[in-house]
């Protein structure tokens, strides 16, 4: 009834035409619905063997699928199986028969997105259905999504690496007992693929773990595998079972085949099946027959009791006659670090593949200073060196059994934080002039800045570490404030920090010789048959497209090298033999490691050469300095005036002169008489006083100086003709009248008119 609903709202929607139903061949889809062959009403038929690979409609997405409904029989009969990428050589997705893709279902209680996280964004789906039985079958929403992957479920299970084939652990018994937590129901990890459970004893395969196994001593190998709800044995015995594989020339070829051979109960086992057990026992043995060196097994063990507990491993037959080892050198712990922040001491190194909750001895050179310390590992078996600055930890080494000289070597780069050590001002100075900040810190690095909250600016550091910032004219206190420092790097030459591999690895770190010259055991690392694979750990982790300059020579003329960084290649096969030559190899991704991995002959590698820069630091400081700005006294402009020397009003000085600022002392500088008041500033003349000068000053505080204003008071005399007198005369009289005797206190100087009277 659920399909026909959908198919319902599927028409009404104008869909109709997106619809799949499983089938062999390709197709494209970004929408619609994926059926059984059935379509939405009818269940799938007998004997169907049908492969189809759905590729997104959208360039650059990835198909996904969330399954609606799920009504399959369930392996061995009726199962499907889902591959990541355009064909079934890609990684299993997951298988679904028993185990149901649908939400809800199980453990899978929220949306069970299976989407594709291949490049070319395809998946590949296989459905086996055997003669008899045939159900429902299924219905699922096709969409195209940005993830790979699948768009994320929030709070979902992530299953451990090793639940799959591909993420396969490797086990080395000369550790003693490798024990480690079992996969539960509760991880919500697909069964192992159908074809595994085909081709071995085992009825079905839930919670699967992986582990490989490389030989390192020819002989016989017996392991007993055993679970229980406690660790060390303790607790509940559960139900184990497990396959093996092999012999394989390496892990990545066990994963792509286990169609070669079958095995049943009671251990007879033929093709690559060596051994297999499925039953109800909490304890089963494992034997490896006739093994040799450099032979890699591959085995897969079983949770079928789906409860929590711990699984151990362990070879009982170790250092018996005849007894084969286990290579150790496969587990050697290996070291991958976190960069700290810029200036911090937050990085960290995590060594992998030891023992779970075991306490172990780790020493390193921190740039070439020894340390030692112990740690616990946790419960994933992993140990974390924390509290890291940015450097070179070389000779990474744990007490792990048979790896005291496994050496790893990790780069930190976190940048090193830049500092402004100081600021400088010329304060304080006097009003429109200019504000000088003499800055100091790390040499090159940029200076963010603002001028009294103001707009944010940069000015730069010279080589030398400083740098000046003039704002000018101004006339109140100036705050420079800096926020934030920045440094950059010159470009460096970087080389290999250390390697590991190859013959006399060590001769491939540290600089390399001149192109042309002879390549030798003394300078060189020889990659062989022998020694087939050298790793070169850089002294910097370099982002993609650094073209990395290796210094490389054939030994022989069938010397061929495959060079990676894990996502590009370049195959080396030229030039004369023995003879050093320079090739460049332009990396695909972020890496601080280069492989060279021989693929025909012998060739001598003398090591690699880059640039490199060390990226930038940003920190956020808040530094300050402020240039306090006096003000110019201004006394204002001179003024004067011209008063009678009788006039006794008070003259206010300060109305003498113009624009002047209050707070200035009055002082009299020239002349007398009068009665002068400086703290009033006024001046009252009197009769007789002369002409005087008054001085205005404004001091000046440091730099700026005294500022002064002149008052002048002219006064000028009142003229004195004298009090006014007369005489008598016979108008006869001949006698010539003396006026000014007539008059009396008379000053000299003035001008006689007659004013009335005529004759004479």
């Amino acid at each position: 009834m659920k399909k026909i609903l959908l198919l319902i709202l599927l028409v009404s929607c104008g869909v109709f035409s997106q619809n799949l139903n499983m089938q062999n061949g390709s197709f494209t889809r970004c929408s619609g619905t994926f059926y059984d062959s059935g379509g939405n009403a009818g269940n799938y038929a007998a004997s169907e063997s049908y492969t189809m690979t759905i590729c997104p409609s959208t360039p650059g997405t990835y198909v996904q699928l969330v399954f609606t409904s799920w009504n399959v029989e369930g392996e061995p009969f009726d199962f499907m199986t889902i591959y990541n990428g355009t064909n079934t050589s890609g990684t299993v997705i997951g298988t679904y028969g028993d185990t149901s893709p649908v939400a809800g279902s199980g453990c899978n209680t929220m949306t069970n997105q299976i989407a594709s996280s291949h490049a070319s964004g395809c998946i590949t789906i296989v459905f086996q259905s055997d003669t008899s039985v045939q159900y429902a079958g299924w219905a699922a929403t096709m969409s195209c999504t940005t993830n790979a992957g699948g768009d994320p479920i929030v709070g979902g299970p992530t299953p451990p690496p090793n639940a799959v084939c591909g993420g396969a652990s490797p086990f080395c018994a000369d550790a003693g007992p490798l024990e480690f937590p079992n996969v539960t129901d509760a991880d919500c990890v697909p069964d192992a693929p159908a074809v595994v459970v085909s081709q071995t004893c085992l009825g079905s395969a839930p919670n699967p773990a992986w582990y490989f196994i490389e030989i390192d001593q020819a002989g016989t190998l017996n392991f007993t595998i055993s679970q229980t709800t406690g660790p060390g044995g303790t607790g509940t015995t559960l139900d184990v079972d497990y396959a093996l594989w092999g012999p394989f020339p390496n892990a990545s070829a066990a994963c792509a085949d286990f169609t070669q051979g079958d095995c049943t109960a009671d251990h007879t086992c033929t093709g690559n099946v060596v051994d297999c057990s499925y039953n109800f026992a909490a304890t089963e043995t494992a034997t490896i027959t006739g093994a040799q060196v450099g032979e890699v097994y591959m085995l897969l063990v079983t949770n079928f009791n789906g409860a929590a507990g711990y699984i151990t491993m362990t070879q009982t037959n170790a250092g018996s006659g005849g007894a084969g080892s286990t290579d150790c050198t496969i587990v050697c712990p290996t070291a991958v670090g976190v960069n700290p922040s810029c200036g911090a001491s937050n990085g960290s190194i995590t060594i992998s593949t030891v023992n779970p909750n075991t306490s172990y001895n780790v020493s390193y050179l921190d740039d070439g200073v020894p340390v030692s310390v112990t740690l616990t590992s946790n419960a994933s078996g992993n140990i974390v060196i924390s509290g890291l600055n940015a450097g070179n930890y070389t000779n990474i080494v744990t007490n792990f059994p048979g790896c005291t000289t496994a050496y790893s070597s990790v780069v930190l780069s976190g940048g090193v934080a830049p500092v402004l050590s100081s600021i400088t001002n010329n304060s304080p100075i006097c009003a429109v002039n200019n504000a000088v900040f003499n800055l100091t810190g790390t040499p090159n690095a940029t200076v963010t800045y603002n001028i009294n909250g103001g707009a944010s600016q940069t000015v730069a550091l010279n080589a030398g570490g400083t740098a000046s910032v003039t704002v000018t004219g101004v006339s109140a206190n100036t705050t420079f404030n800096a926020t934030s420092i920045a440094s950059t790097s010159a470009p460096i030459t970087g080389n290999g920090l250390s390697a590991t591999g190859g013959t006399t690895p060590a001769n491939s770190a540290g600089a390399i010789s001149a192109s042309g010259t002879a390549a030798t055991a003394a300078n060189c690392t020889l990659v062989n048959g022998t020694n087939n694979v050298l790793t070169i750990t850089l002294q910097h982790t370099v982002p993609a497209g650094t073209a990395i300059t290796i210094s490389i020579a054939r030994d022989t003329n069938a010397g061929v090298v495959n060079i990676s960084d894990g996502t590009a290649n370049l195959a080396f096969s030229a030039g004369p033999n023995d003879v050093l030559q320079y090739i460049t190899f332009t990396t695909g991704a972020t890496t601080n490691t280069i492989t060279i991995t021989r693929t025909g002959g012998a060739v001598w590698v003398d090591g690699v050469q880059y640039t490199f820069t060390n990226p930038g630091c940003s920190v956020s400081i808040s530094n300050s300095s402020t240039v306090v700005v006096n003000p110019q006294p201004n006394a204002g402009a001179d003024g004067a005036t011209t008063v009678c020397d009788n006039s006794v009003a008070a003259i206010n000085l300060f109305g003498l002169i113009t624009g002047e600022q209050a707070g200035g002392t009055w002082t009299r500088s020239s002349g007398t008489g009068g009665t002068f008041n400086a703290g009033a500033g006024t001046y009252t003349p009197a009769p007789g006083a002369t002409t005087s000068t008054f001085t205005y000053t404004l001091t000046g505080v440091v730099p700026c100086t005294n500022d002064t204003s002149i008052a002048t008071v002219n006064i000028s005399p009142q003229p004195n003709a004298g009090a006014d007198g007369a005489t008598t005369v016979c108008d006869n009289s001949v006698a010539v009248i003396n006026l000014f005797s007539l008059i009396t206190g008379e000053q000299a100087g003035g001008t006689w008119t007659q004013t009335s009277g005529s004759g004479g």
